[in-house]
C-alpha cells in the first residue's frame, strides 16, 4: 500500500509548485487469480455464485441487508441468526479430500464481537477448514486441517475493513494465515477432514450460534493455494479486478440524424456488442440505460446526461465521409453529437455498475465527422474534474470503411475513433473540445469540429491497467488541499505552492496522504509547474556565468515511512521510490541530475551517492556548473545540451 508522497526543498529561493497531479495505475492482471477458483460472491447487490452455482441463500429471520463494503457492497450480518447458506449439494467440493490443498479469501469488519469463536466463514470443526474469531480475543485465526494456527490476525475490532486469506498448502506441509497482504501466523502440515454439511458464510455448521456479526465482502475460494503474489494483489483489489468482465455499455448518440438508430439484436462497435443504447438530440438524459453481457441485455443505474452545441451526420446529410458497409457500424457512425469552433461537448456518465468499476474499463470514443482531417481533444474526468486519462487529439480520418485507432498524438495522426484507458470511476464525464487551442482543421476542410458519434464501456477481460486512486491541486484559491499538510517553512500563497522561500537553510515538504483508498499501485504519472531558483548562500546571480550556482535542489518522495521533512531534501528519503533533482554538484560531478532511487541504501548524504549500494535505478546528467565528462551530459539527436 502506497501511504504518503512527498515534495521536500532546502536552500531554494522562491521555490513554488503550481498544477500538481498524481495518478497511480494498478496493472490488475498480474496475477492469473481465476486459475483454481471455484466460488466467489462478490456481495454486491446479491448472494449468487459469480462463477459456478454455489450461490448462497440467506438464513434468518430478517431479510440480510446490503451495505457499503470494501469492493462495492457488502453483506451486514446481525449476530442474532444472520448468515448464508450454500447448496448442500456442493458441500463435498468444498471438503479439499484431493490433497492439492486450498485457499479461502475475504473482507471483513466487525460490527460486534458477541460471543466466542464467531465463524466468519466455515466448513465444520476439528480439522475440517474454518476462519473465524479466536475464543473471546479481538483478533481472527483459522484451521486449515490442523488445528487453528498457532497465532492470528492483529486486533482488527477496530470498526475498519480488513482482508484474510487462509490458505492450506499439503505439499509444503504448511497452514498460513494472512492478514492486510502480511502473513500473520503458519501452522503445521494439514490433514483436513470432511463432513457432509454445507458451508456457510457467517456461521459454522458443525458448531451453531456463532454467527457473525459485521460486514462480509467478496469472499473467493479456491482448489490451490494462493501466491504470496496473488494475496497481495487481492489485499488491493478485488477478485473480480483479477477475473475481468465482457460487459459493454453503449451510447449511440445523434439518432436523430439519418435514423441511424442500432436494433437491440445487431452487432456493432470496436469490441462488437449487442444492445446499444440510441440518444437524439444534441443535449439530454437517460436513466434507462442498458448493459450488453455476452449478448444479455442488462438493466443498470447508469444515468446519462450529455450537452453539445448540435447533432450532424457523415452521411445523408449533404457530407460523406462514411464509407463502411451497410450494417451496425455503418448505422453507428452516422449520427453524431457536433461542437462548434471552439466549444465544449460533455458527456456525463454515473452509475457505472460496479462490475466494470472492479475490472477496470475504457471508453472507446467514436469520432467520425461528416467532414475529415479535423478535430480536437477527447479525455475523461471524475464527477469532481479531476482529470483521470490523457487528453488525446483526434482527428476523423479520410473516407473510414474500417476501424481504424487514432493515437491521439497530434493533429498529423488521423482515425475513426480513439481509446481512453485506464478507468474505474463509478462516475465519469466524457469530454471532445475544440476551445483552447485544441481544435484543428485541415486548409480547406472548414470549420474546426470534434464530433462524438458514439461512446462504448468496454470491461477489461482477464485484468489489464486502471487508475486506481488520482490527487491534483493548483493552490488557485490559496488553499491547503483536503488529505494534504505541510511541514517546516511551506506554505501556500499567491496561487502557488511555497515549499520553500529566499532564506539560506531553510526546509519545507508538502505531504499528501494515502489518495488510493489502500489500493496498491504498479504504475503512476505525475506532472506538475515547478520554480527552482539560484542560490542564496554563494555563487553568481548571473545564471549566463560560469560561477553561477543554482539552490540545493528538490526530491518526490513515495512509501509509507515519510518523515515530516528531509534533512538534505535533494537526496530523499524513505524506503519506497525518490524522484530526486540535484542541481548543485558537491564536487562529484553528480549533478545537476535527475536520480531516481528505490530504497536509502547507504548513507544518505554522505557526499558519496555513487557509492551507495543497490538502491539507484537511473541518473541523468545535464549540462551546469559540474565536473561531470561530456559525454555523461545529456544531449539530443543534435547535440545540443536539453
Amino acid at each position: 500500500m502506497i501511504k504518503k508522497l512527498t515534495l521536500a526543498r532546502r536552500f531554494v529561493a522562491a521555490g513554488v509548485l503550481s498544477a500538481f497531479m498524481f495518478i497511480g495505475i494498478a496493472s490488475v492482471n498480474a496475477q492469473d487469480i481465476s486459475d483454481g477458483l471455484i466460488a466467489y460472491w462478490p456481495f454486491d447487490t446479491d448472494l449468487k455464485d459469480a462463477v459456478g452455482d454455489s450461490h448462497g441463500e440467506g438464513m434468518g429471520a430478517d431479510e440480510i441487508v446490503f451495505s457499503q463494503g470494501q469492493w462495492g457492497n457488502g453483506i451486514e450480518l446481525d449476530g442474532v441468526d444472520q448468515f448464508v447458506e450454500t447448496p448442500l449439494d456442493n458441500e463435498e467440493m468444498f471438503d479439499f479430500q484431493d490433497g492439492t490443498g486450498f485457499s479461502i479469501s475475504a473482507w471483513y469488519k466487525v460490527g460486534e464481537f458477541t460471543k466466542s469463536w464467531q465463524a466468519l466463514i466455515a466448513k465444520g470443526e476439528g480439522n475440517r477448514w474454518r476462519v473465524h474469531r479466536r475464543g473471546g480475543e479481538n483478533i481472527l485465526t483459522g484451521n486449515g486441517g490442523n488445528g487453528d494456527v498457532p497465532g492470528g490476525t492483529p486486533d482488527i475490532n477496530d470498526g475498519e475493513l480488513h482482508h484474510i486469506v487462509l490458505v492450506s498448502d499439503p505439499e509444503n506441509d504448511e497452514v498460513r494465515l494472512y492478514s492486510d497482504g502480511e502473513l500473520s501466523s503458519t501452522g503445521n502440515a494439514p490433514a483436513i477432514q470432511s463432513n457432509e454439511n454445507p458451508m456457510m458464510i457467517g456461521e459454522n455448521p458443525d458448531a451453531r450460534n456463532r454467527t457473525w456479526s459485521g460486514i462480509i465482502d467478496d469472499v473467493g475460494i479456491w482448489n490451490r493455494p494462493l501466491t504470496e503474489d496473488e494475496i497481495a494483489f487481492l489485499a488491493g483489489n478485488s477478485i473480480a479486478a483479477g477475473l475481468g468482465t465482457q460487459m459493454k455499455v453503449g451510447l449511440n448518440f445523434g439518432v436523430d440524424q439519418g435514423d441511424s438508430s442500432v436494433d437491440a439484436d445487431v452487432a456493432a462497435g470496436l469490441e462488437p456488442q449487442t444492445n446499444w443504447n440510441n440518444l437524439s438530440g444534441g443535449s439530454g438524459d437517460a436513466s434507462d440505460i442498458v448493459a450488453d453481457d455476452g449478448g444479455a441485455s442488462v438493466a443498470t443505474d447508469i444515468n446519462v446526461e450529455w450537452v453539445s452545441n448540435n447533432t450532424w451526420a457523415s452521411t445523408g446529410g449533404g457530407e460523406e465521409n462514411n464509407e463502411f458497409e451497410d450494417g451496425g457500424d455503418r448505422v453507428l457512425f452516422t449520427g453524431y453529437l457536433d461542437t462548434g469552433a471552439a466549444t465544449t461537448t460533455a458527456v456525463t456518465i454515473t452509475g457505472i455498475p460496479q462490475e466494470l468499476q472492479d475490472a477496470g474499463y475504457s471508453v472507446v470514443c467514436y469520432i467520425m465527422g461528416g467532414v475529415p482531417e479535423k478535430g480536437g481533444g477527447y479525455w475523461v474526468e471524475d464527477d469532481a474534474g479531476n482529470v483521470l486519462t490523457d487528453v488525446l487529439i483526434g482527428d476523423s480520418n479520410v473516407g473510414s470503411s474500417e476501424y481504424a485507432e487514432d493515437l491521439g498524438v497530434d493533429h498529423a495522426d488521423f482515425g475513426n475513433y480513439v481509446i481512453l484507458r485506464g478507468l474505474s470511476a463509478a462516475n465519469i464525464v466524457v469530454k471532445a473540445s475544440t476551445a483552447d487551442g485544441l481544435g484543428w482543421a485541415a486548409a480547406g476542410r472548414g470549420a474546426i469540429r470534434a464530433p462524438i458519434n458514439a461512446i462504448q464501456l468496454v470491461g477489461v477481460s482477464g485484468g489489464g491497467r486502471r487508475v486506481v486512486g488520482t490527487f491534483s491541486a493548483d493552490w488557485t484559491d490559496d488553499l491547503e488541499p483536503e488529505g494534504t499538510y505541510m511541514s517546516g517553512v511551506a506554505e501556500v500563497g499567491d496561487g502557488f505552492l511555497h515549499i520553500t522561500d529566499a532564506a539560506n537553510g531553510a526546509n519545507g515538504a508538502f505531504t499528501i496522504e494515502d489518495f488510493s483508498g489502500g489500493a496498491v499501485f504498479t504504475d503512476f504519472e505525475m506532472s506538475f509547474r515547478l520554480h527552482m531558483s539560484d542560490s542564496t548562500c554563494c555563487g553568481s546571480g548571473d545564471d549566463t556565468t560560469a560561477a553561477h550556482r543554482p539552490a540545493d535542489g528538490m526530491s518526490i518522495n513515495i512509501g509509507n515511512d515519510l518523515p515530516d521533512t528531509i534533512g538534505l531534501a535533494e537526496e530523499g528519503s524513505g524506503s519506497g521510490i525518490r524522484i530526486c533533482f540535484d542541481t548543485w554538484d558537491s564536487g562529484g560531478g553528480e549533478a545537476p541530475a535527475i536520480d531516481v532511487w528505490r530504497g536509502t541504501e547507504g548513507e544518505v548524504g554522505d557526499g558519496n551517492q555513487d557509492g551507495w549500494t543497490g538502491g539507484m535505478l537511473v541518473r541523468q546528467k545535464f549540462n551546469g556548473v559540474t565536473s561531470a565528462t561530456e559525454e555523461e551530459k545529456f544531449k539530443d539527436a543534435n547535440g545540443d545540451y536539453v
